[in-house]
């Protein structure tokens, strides 16, 4: 067969020295599937597209070899080490220049190029819903809120739409709560919507009459129940302002918004730049962190909200070239010209919003230093109760793990679980796997985070914390992920109450044994990324390094133990089949959950006018 790449015979040159130029152009090989012809020969097709070349083996290493954006010199001396049999500088510089040609090669200026041209048509305008708050029995919390909220409104002469979401169990707050509500509203003339914890049964009794097949997902998924999270009023949330936009806000946030203080320009492209964690000696030095933003943030926002990524540098924010450097394009896989931003993304200053402190053994080098630097901050930081916790810059990411501020809820957006914590992790996990060409945008913000009180959050206390449902349950689902193949979101959606399904219909000893090999890969991964730091940092302070040997036995001994495999929440002392029990009907429920939410979010969209009137 005649080869359409070829290398030709190997010659022994001169040694070759690659060029240092960082303004030189950065090529990177375009993803694919190879099949073998013959030992020497294979057909490599680009993914999603129907043509196919001939090649060699030796071309197809090249492509391996030249995967990451770098310039022709690094590819050439990359493939001068690596390909077998390959002496010739010139032939690897020949043979990148005729992938290049034929596009199996793509330059950073033309994937640039082509992810940030102009849409050719203009997206529809998409109304805003307003800004809304989900409370729940604490009422000085919801009094700061507005009050913040109420400055911040006056700085920018806003007077946009608030609505109060109240899960509060007890009658003084949910009162109390509509007061402030009402005061607020008195004093900014601002409209405002107070939705009592009944507001939930009255919408599941409205569509229960409509969708009478789908009754029992609304009860579940819009009435208090014992064991009732924030996802209940989230849920609730989406319904109402089903076909809009929206800025979501928790009860305990604290106005105003301010910038990181290392906030770095540009967009992490990859969205490979983690979380970072710096230290304050009082919640009040945390707060006024950061430096203030002239601009209206809830206004950039919603800018932000459905743009593709040529939407999103027409509002300054820009990617850099140099930024790609070494990033192969599957890194890049979620930036492509259809892409939308979906949710937007801040961090939080004050108060941890984390259950719990093991993060803290996982810090960067900067942060850990500060965290470490001496055994007073130790303790005092260990219960992260004043820290700034984000980005430095800002990063596009296939999805957000933590609560959005700004969602685009103008297309189809799933529900959540109502019971336990991760319920943000659920919703912005299924997200992701309705609309794969949807993406997050974090920003290198924050906003105050002000608990009630202090929580202790000391992870030398205690046992090894198991996981909970909504963590088992994003992680299922984020494995099934690359499986789906259908563009209709609902169809989306659907399937993934069959693969949770059909999880659920495994026979109790299958469903023990999955948990067990669950909860132990949970905890060998958090041992292993321990002991990373462990041996990492040799001259770490002692206190640091018994705290973290203490929280490696304890992770230790929940491997070993001979106790049922339950996750966090469940009763203590519950046998194998009890755990098998507990996890199918939690697993069904978000499946019954799943088929029915796509015709329930379209039915609130279609009829909102009568839905207002159900409140």
């Amino acid at each position: 067969m005649e080869h359409q790449f070829n290398l030709g015979s190997a010659i022994q040159p001169a040694p070759f020295i690659p060029k240092n130029d960082p303004e030189a152009p950065m090529l990177a090989s375009i993803e694919g599937v190879a099949a073998r012809l013959s030992d020497e020969e294979v057909i490599f097709q680009p993914r999603g597209s129907t043509d196919s070349q001939v090649m060699t083996m030796q071309v197809l290493e090249l492509m391996d070899q030249s995967r990451p954006f770098q310039s022709v010199d690094v590819h050439v001396a990359q493939a001068l080490r690596k390909v077998p049999g390959l002496r010739s500088a010139d032939a690897a510089r020949q043979a990148l220049a005729t992938l290049a040609r034929v596009g199996l090669l793509q330059s950073d200026a033309d994937w640039l190029a082509a992810l940030t041209a102009p849409a050719a048509a203009t997206a529809p305008e998409v109304p805003f819903a307003g800004l809304a708050i989900r409370a729940c029995d604490r009422p000085q919390q919801v009094e700061r809120l507005l009050a913040s909220l109420a400055d911040y409104e006056a700085r920018f002469a806003a007077r946009r739409p608030l609505w109060l979401l109240d899960d509060s169990r007890d009658a003084a707050a949910a009162a109390g709560n509509r007061r402030l509500l009402g005061d607020y509203a008195r004093s900014t003339g601002a409209p405002t919507t107070y939705l009592s914890p009944a507001a939930g049964a009255a919408v599941a009794k409205w569509l229960r009459k409509a969708l009478p097949q789908f009754a029992a997902a609304a009860d579940a998924l819009l009435t208090q129940q014992p064991g009732s999270g924030g996802g209940r009023n989230w849920n609730l949330l989406l319904l109402l302002t089903a076909g809009r936009r929206l800025i979501m806000l928790d009860e305990d946030f604290v106005f105003p918004l301010r910038r990181h203080p290392d906030a770095q320009d540009g967009i992490d492209p990859a969205g490979v730049d983690q979380s970072t964690v710096r230290f304050y000696d009082s919640l009040d030095a945390a707060l006024a962190a950061g430096t203030a933003l002239d601009a209206d943030p809830i206004e950039q926002h919603l800018a932000w909200l459905g743009a593709s990524m040529a939407g999103v540098a027409a509002t300054g924010l820009t990617l850099n070239r140099q930024d790609l450097r070494g990033l192969p394009l599957a890194d890049l896989a979620h930036l492509t010209p259809a892409v939308r931003v979906l949710t937007t993304h801040i961090g939080t200053r004050g108060a941890s919003g984390s259950s719990d402190n093991s993060f803290l053994f996982e810090l960067d080098p900067d942060a850990r230093d500060a965290f470490w630097r001496d055994r007073d901050s130790y303790l005092h930081n260990l219960d992260a109760h004043s820290i700034w916790f984000g980005h430095r810059r800002a990063r596009i990411a296939p999805q957000g793990f933590f609560s959005p501020f700004g969602l685009d809820n103008s297309v189809l957006t799933p529900c959540t679980t109502t019971a336990g914590r991760n319920e943000d992790a659920v919703f912005g996990t299924l997200l992701r796997f309705c609309h794969p060409d949807g993406v997050t945008l974090h920003m290198p913000q924050a906003i105050g985070h002000m608990q009630e009180g202090a929580r202790q959050r000391t992870a030398t206390n205690g046992t090894a914390r198991a996981p909970g449902f909504n963590r088992f349950l994003y992680e299922q689902l984020q494995n099934a992920d690359p499986a789906v193949r259908a563009a209709d979101p609902a169809v989306r959606m659907r399937f993934a109450g069959a693969i949770l399904e059909n999880l659920a219909a495994s026979s109790d000893q299958a469903l023990a044994t999955h948990l067990r090999e669950y909860r132990n890969y949970t905890h060998a991964n958090l041992i292993e990324r321990l002991q990373q730091q462990l041996v990492g940092n040799p001259g770490a302070p002692v206190y640091w390094q018994a705290d973290l040997r203490a929280l490696i036995e304890r992770n230790a001994r929940a491997m070993i133990a001979k106790t049922a495999p339950r996750l966090d929440g469940w009763p203590e002392g519950i046998d194998d089949a009890a755990c098998a029990g507990l996890l199918r009907g939690q697993l069904q429920a978000v499946a019954t959950a799943l088929e029915a939410w796509p015709a329930l979010w379209q039915y609130a969209r279609d009829h909102a006018d009568e839905l207002r009137k159900v409140l």
